[in-house]
């Protein structure tokens, strides 16, 4: 089986928006399910906007903040690391996803079977997912976390401190 979450067609959650009039949209998502195309349509709508930093997922489009699967990463979305990466995890050997990460070929994709397009298109889409970042950071107006490792991360990916609100979860009981 295969589990997908995609967001509502945006003139759908505009009309929700138009509906609702909320003061707040509040998002706990990663940018795939809650694109900056659905903060920019609440902010435009007057609403706050607010993100909930859960975990590495959100950010991480390997998802768990290990490079190659196995080695710690400090989470900063670079375009050659995270194409290796991300390459490396979906099973390409080391030195091959090292070449594919440094350049970006998505424009000869059309002209390979699509079942070998990824390699070739890996590291245009984290491009993309950069600049989408950054388009979310900047429409953000308080991202909540619940450790300093995530206000760190975030910090370091261009998130402007003065929108983070830490808030500590509770010990475990």
């Amino acid at each position: 089986a295969h589990w997908a979450c995609t967001p509502p067609p945006l003139d759908t959650w505009e009309r929700l928006l138009e509906g609702i009039r909320p003061d707040v949209v509040h998002f706990h998502a990663t940018l795939q399910v809650n694109p900056p195309e659905m903060m920019r349509a609440a902010k435009a709508r007057g609403a706050r906007v607010v993100w909930t930093y859960h975990a590495a997922g959100q950010t991480c489009l390997q998802t768990a903040l290990l490079r190659d699967g196995t080695i710690p990463c400090d989470g900063e979305v670079q375009p050659a690391r995270c194409t290796r990466c991300g390459l490396v995890w979906s099973g390409l050997p080391p030195v091959v996803a090292s070449f594919f990460a440094e350049f970006d070929l998505h424009r000869l994709a059309p002209l390979v079977p699509p079942r070998v397009r990824h390699p070739l298109e890996r590291r245009w889409g984290t491009e993309l997912f950069r600049a989408r970042l950054e388009e979310a950071f900047d429409l953000l107006d308080v991202v909540t976390v619940h450790a300093a490792w995530a206000e760190r991360l975030l910090v370091m990916n261009g998130l402007d401190p003065a929108k983070i609100h830490r808030l500590p979860l509770p010990p475990p009981v």
